[in-house]
């Protein structure tokens, strides 16, 4: 009976805590960065000079789609040429270090980076209609801020995280692992709130530009939490991985598989002519812009 519950309510056993442990944490470094930047992102580009609640939309449809295929591009010609790890950490890497960037020299030079003269210009020009898109580009540093902010989501969460958790979990542990690692999300999003707040009173103290300090602290723990993302999975590939106990087989392609390998060109007008995927397609690309 004793056994059954155990089962039940901690259903991993003593060894598999080598591995389940680093992508819980794995996973709660993702979710909590993707939390703050949800936090700040939305705030910064609907209390900006000349912005509004309407730039959300020009920004999820002239942004955030168009960075999404260009890293869907660029991943799949980078995929060919270098190993999955040396691409995890190149995408990593890139996110963390546009964040500090961000905090450290953009968000500092809004005021000379952002061009209101030309802006105001354009806005006495075109239709009323049409404001929300002028401030995206009235306010083009925290317009790519934003749509990289939600491609973490995108691309951290869906692709990397659970890409790498599909990839080393077996489907016998899946059922058992997969609770615990949302466990470590909702974990996440409950740390990263009060983090949120704290940083926030705490920028106030400052004497000139209290949301730019805030701007600065949050950033960097960003980037601390993405090295940690860079540490946990360093330390799977390294310890857990090359544990007999833990080896996913690998699945051989024959080369007749290796021959339908299909382009992106070719993937989209494979998409195009199946009525199932396209309109799964739409599902993902309809939540995405609204």
């Amino acid at each position: 009976m004793l056994q059954k519950l155990r089962a039940f309510f901690w259903p991993i056993q003593k060894v598999e805590l080598k591995k389940v442990i680093p992508m819980f944490l794995l996973f709660f470094f993702f979710v909590f960065n993707y939390t703050i930047l949800k936090d700040i992102s939305e705030p910064l580009i609907v209390t900006a000079r000349g912005s509004g609640a309407e730039s959300i939309a020009f920004l999820k449809l002239w942004g955030t789609l168009p960075l999404a295929l260009l890293f869907m591009f660029i991943y799949s010609k980078l995929s060919t040429r270098i190993s999955k790890k040396a691409l995890f950490y190149s995408i990593i890497t890139f996110f963390i270090s546009f964040y500090l960037l961000f905090g450290f020299v953009l968000y500092p030079l809004k005021d000379v980076l952002h061009p209101h003269a030309f802006a105001d210009k354009l806005e006495a020009f075109l239709p009323r209609g049409l404001s929300g898109g002028v401030a995206v580009i009235r306010n083009w540093t925290f317009s790519l801020f934003y749509a990289l902010s939600e491609l973490w989501g995108t691309v951290g969460v869906s692709f990397l995280f659970w890409g790498f958790s599909n990839d080393t979990t077996k489907i016998s542990e899946s059922k058992r692992f997969y609770s615990l690692f949302g466990i470590g999300a909702a974990l996440a999003m409950m740390v990263a709130g009060p983090t949120n707040i704290y940083f926030s009173n705490l920028g106030k103290l400052a004497l000139v530009d209290s949301w730019g300090v805030t701007i600065k602290y949050l950033m960097t723990t960003l980037f601390i939490s993405g090295l940690s993302i860079i540490g946990v999975y360093y330390w799977i590939n390294r310890y857990v991985l090359t544990d007999k106990r833990f080896k996913v087989a690998e699945k051989k392609s024959t080369t007749k598989e290796a021959k339908q390998k299909l382009s992106i060109k070719e993937a989209l007008k494979f998409i195009l002519k199946s009525r199932y995927l396209l309109l799964i397609a739409g599902i993902v690309m309809g939540y995405s812009i609204s």
